[in-house]
């Protein structure tokens, strides 16, 4: 049974680069009682180091995925993620309140993103589309760890829940591990551990102060608890290991959630 009164669909695109850049792209919609709204927002690292970032509450494309490739259009640029592996989708919760399902339609993709002023961000891509029944401020959990891994032969993703719902899932080239170690230095699981070597902060703060400080007209509508999550996300270089040994380097995001 899920509830008839919520639903968000939120996409999540991300592009990391050999000379440091990070694009991640945000693009979702959400009905709630008699609200009906539209999102979409970006932050850009750029090679030197600097963020860039912008967000709108106007009606706006989603993701278009067909054949092997997803295309997004916005205000703010175009982009492409190129299939190169298949899609991994997990159940995350379903409950009488309501559901999460993760649907992580290219665990690593070839992608390119041109801005508006002709940057192009170019190298590894990820996407995911999250389904929700169960508004963010009632899902049972008080810590969320989320990340992704890429090189040319690996993807790692990690997604871990602590709380009244605990909750451990790995994939490692498409094989699930459900036992682990998670923290904002290392993941350990099996005979693997990946360590995060280099950190450059993508954002970090309550998403009121943050993601969404300019719409407090927007966010006065929701649960006070939203505007206080705690989010903390990095990005940087990452080794892998395979029993004490080195697997390869490779680009990491890794983000903190906190519900207060």
């Amino acid at each position: 049974m899920t509830s008839p009164n919520f639903q968000l669909t939120k996409w999540y695109l991300d592009i990391t680069t050999d000379r440091g850049e990070c694009f991640i792209g945000y693009s979702a919609r959400i009905r709630w009682k008699k609200i009906s709204l539209s999102y979409r927002g970006f932050i850009l690292l750029d090679r030197k180091g600097a963020i860039h970032k912008n967000s709108s509450f106007r009606l706006s494309q989603l993701p278009l995925m067909a054949n092997e490739s997803l295309t997004w259009t916005t205000s703010f640029g175009t982009g492409v993620w190129q299939k190169t592996e298949g899609a991994r989708r997990e159940m995350l919760l379903d409950a009488e309140t309501g559901s999460i399902d993760w649907n992580c339609v290219l665990p690593k993709a070839k992608a390119s993103f041109k801005m508006a002023d002709e940057t192009v961000i170019q190298g590894l891509g990820y996407a995911e589309k999250m389904e929700l029944t169960l508004p963010p401020w009632e899902i049972p959990i008080t810590t969320l760890y989320w990340g992704r891994y890429l090189s040319p032969s690996n993807t790692l993703i990690w997604i871990e829940w602590k709380g009244p719902v605990p909750k451990m899932l790995v994939f490692l080239n498409g094989e699930k591990y459900t036992e682990g170690v998670v923290n904002n230095k290392q993941i350990r699981f099996g005979s693997y551990t990946l360590t995060m070597t280099t950190h450059a902060t993508l954002r970090s703060g309550s998403i009121g102060t943050t993601v969404f400080s300019k719409f407090k007209k927007i966010m006065a509508l929701f649960p006070l608890s939203i505007s206080r999550l705690e989010e903390n996300k990095w990005t940087g270089k990452a080794t892998f290991f395979h029993a004490g040994e080195v697997i390869d380097d490779g680009r990491y995001i890794h983000e903190e959630v906190n519900w207060k």
